[in-house]
């Protein structure tokens, strides 16, 4: 039907629906904000602020306009909103936002047979490209080319029973025991751990440091002896 302006939510675009579905209102540009600290005190001017190294959820609300539809069309309609998923404009195919929850209510138009449906989404803070996964082996460097840190997960593979580290940017992972075999270090806040491959088990005991944050611009990339194969998922993002 309707491709101009439309939606796509986990790959299912609003355009696909075999009666008229518009989509009336977008959001503008919306940026996340820091979750810092604003500390107000009676006994000095102005305030104090606390720089917090995370970012605060997004509201991104969609109207729609659906027309000449029966009730049991409105459920097939209502029914490709998910519980969490991505969301896709139709006028950027390359970027996406990870929603949390969606929120819908409709309201009849009296005008003619048709509904007005708002869609209100929490999305994580970020607007992400494709993913990519590239092998840093052999780089001193990476480049992140956003305005955001990027949470990378890393798969490491390595035969050493020493001590090894790994280095990128300010962050560095230091493996006390060293390492063999594959390993899978996921960085992506909630989520952080250590993980061997083989088994699946969990080798959070192996690792000491902060988990590896992307930050905007040039982050060299230093590691010791005993690494074999160093490969990034990146997962780009725009505040």
């Amino acid at each position: 039907m309707i491709k101009l302006n439309s939606l796509i939510l986990n790959g299912e675009s609003s355009a696909d629906f075999p009666f008229l579905v518009a989509v009336e209102e977008v959001p503008g540009i919306v940026r996340a904000n820091k979750k810092d600290k604003i500390l107000k005190t009676d006994y000095a001017s102005g305030a104090m602020k606390q720089s917090v190294d995370a970012y605060d959820t997004i509201d991104l609300q969609f109207i729609f306009y659906i027309h000449d539809v029966n009730r049991n069309q409105l459920r097939q309609f209502k029914s490709w909103f998910k519980d969490e998923g991505t969301l896709t404009r139709y006028d950027d195919p390359n970027m996406h936002y990870n929603y949390l929850s969606v929120e819908v209510e409709s309201k009849p138009l009296d005008e003619v047979y048709g509904y007005e449906v708002t869609a209100t989404f929490l999305c994580e803070p970020f607007e992400y490209e494709e993913e990519q996964t590239i092998d840093i082996t052999s780089l001193k460097s990476v480049t992140n080319h956003t305005n955001a840190v990027m949470y990378p997960k890393i798969t490491l593979t390595a035969e050493s029973s020493q001590p090894i580290s790994l280095v990128i940017g300010q962050y560095h992972m230091y493996f006390h025991k060293g390492l063999r075999g594959e390993y899978e270090l996921e960085c992506k806040h909630g989520l952080q751990n250590l993980v061997n491959k083989k088994n699946g088990e969990l080798a959070n005991d192996l690792l000491k440091g902060r988990f590896i944050e992307v930050v905007p611009g040039e982050n060299l990339i230093s590691k010791t002896a005993g690494f074999t194969n160093i490969k990034m998922l990146c997962r780009w993002g725009w505040r």
